[in-house]
């Protein structure tokens, strides 16, 4: 008799979880048909990429890995520097995934009986950050300079990356989120580059380190699938991805390409063929390096280093200088998120509407000191619950997920000294699945 109480409730619950689950769908579905009518002007496949990827956050409530996936299908299959971006981002479609991503996970957590956890040290340094730039916000509100960020770089993104970032500390606990991420990023981001081809990403600051953060996981696939197709396939996808990246030609790529590439030596310094495997390719790229337009830039990076010549490694330091001074006179609150592009046009005009090219000064210039510190103690502590997450699945830490999560962030941070990327999404969802990891 006393269970009976219980089943009653248990069954209640099921059954107002169907209901939530189908009027969920119902608004989905609405959402679907009504951005293919307001994005009729875009091209025919663009509108239907967008209109798969609202429609694969839908199955969040019964996948909830998938509404944080197809955010970043759509997000980083979408060509960022150009009008389709745009058109994408003022659509206002980004944030109906986002709502939907994080209302189809609570059904998801309600049908389960699940409680979220937002007691995790992750997640509590994230909000901590997250606020301390909302009152940076409002304070630089009331100020004289106006955001300049453009919708390519909209603080609503950051809104975005908090609530995904909480999102994926739940969504992000199943065994299949791995497979999910990968193969929804790739299938994304083989779009992106083939609709912009080699023209179109030479030089893109975006697009390689984003292709380089999902190489980790693609390589976590292969090494870790039973399927050999899938594992051939995935091997197939990390040279493919590797290439692509390369073909940018971006200086911030090659050098977050050498981070991962030591990181992925020392993890497998004791899989004596994937170690030999990786130095062949190590040399390989060498030589071509050495006949590429990389070696060309490098040495015009150079020249510029020894004062002989002048280019965009002497912007950068440009850059940097007003960062550093704006950090010097507005060290708590920064002067507000977005607005370091019109600040950096006050002391210099020709770089105007430019942004730090570092995320570190970044972040210190809009937001203060106090922020970076934050942000630099988020993922500190995301890599050591990745790391403990490692270890607990008792397998060589290169075959973890917490493991790829390590790696995919090495390739962020040592990018993050050349482009700026504070508003990446990607990066805090990947705090938010080591946050997930930890409540295995």
């Amino acid at each position: 008799m006393s269970n009976e109480p219980t089943s009653e409730v248990s069954d209640h619950r099921a059954h107002l979880a169907s209901r939530l689950s189908y009027g969920y769908l119902t608004v989905a579905v609405v959402l679907v048909a009504t951005y293919i009518v307001v994005l009729h002007e875009a091209p025919w496949l663009w509108i239907a990429y967008w209109a798969v990827g609202l429609a694969l956050t839908a199955l969040s409530p019964w996948r909830p890995a998938f509404g944080v996936a197809a955010y970043a299908f759509t997000f980083y299959g979408t060509p960022r520097y150009s009008d389709l971006f745009v058109t994408l981002a003022q659509s206002g479609l980004l944030h109906w995934q986002v709502a939907l991503a994080a209302t189809g996970t609570a059904i998801w957590l309600f049908r389960s009986g699940r409680t979220p956890r937002f007691g995790s040290p992750i997640l509590l340094a994230a909000i901590a950050l997250f606020v301390w730039g909302g009152i940076a916000a409002a304070l630089a509100s009331a100020g004289s300079v106006p955001s300049v960020a453009g919708v390519r770089h909209s603080s609503l993104f950051l809104v975005h990356a908090l609530v995904l970032l909480i999102v994926a500390s739940e969504a992000m606990q199943q065994r299949t989120a791995p497979l999910v991420w990968t193969v929804l990023l790739c299938a994304g981001l083989a779009v992106r580059i083939t609709w912009q081809g080699l023209d179109g990403i030479f030089l893109e600051g975006d697009l390689g380190p984003t292709v380089l953060m999902v190489v980790p996981f693609i390589v976590l696939l292969a090494r870790t699938e039973a399927s050999p197709l899938l594992r051939v396939s995935m091997w197939s996808l990390a040279i493919a991805g590797v290439a692509s990246a390369a073909l940018t030609y971006n200086r911030a790529t090659a050098v977050a390409f050498c981070a991962m590439a030591l990181v992925f030596l020392w993890r497998y310094r004791r899989a004596v063929w994937v170690l030999l495997s990786g130095l062949s390719v190590l040399v390989v790229m060498s030589a071509w390096f050495a006949t590429s337009p990389y070696a060309e830039r490098f040495r015009n990076a150079l020249a510029e280093l020894g004062g002989t010549a002048t280019g965009s490694v002497t912007e950068r330091f440009q850059l940097w200088r007003v960062g550093f001074s704006i950090v010097s006179t507005h060290p708590f609150f920064g002067v507000g998120p977005g607005r370091y592009a019109g600040e950096v046009g006050d002391v210099t005009e020709n770089l105007r509407g430019m942004a730090a090219h570092n995320t570190f000064v970044q972040i210190a210039a809009e937001t203060g000191l106090p922020a970076l510190v934050l942000f630099v103690a988020l993922f500190a502590l995301v890599m050591i619950s990745a790391q403990k997450a490692s270890r607990a699945e008792h397998r060589l830490s290169a075959e973890s997920t917490g493991g790829a999560i390590q790696t995919s962030l090495v390739v962020y941070i040592v990018a993050g000294l050349f482009v700026s990327r504070h508003d990446m999404a990607m990066a805090y969802i990947l705090a938010g699945w080591s946050a997930a990891l930890a409540t295995v």
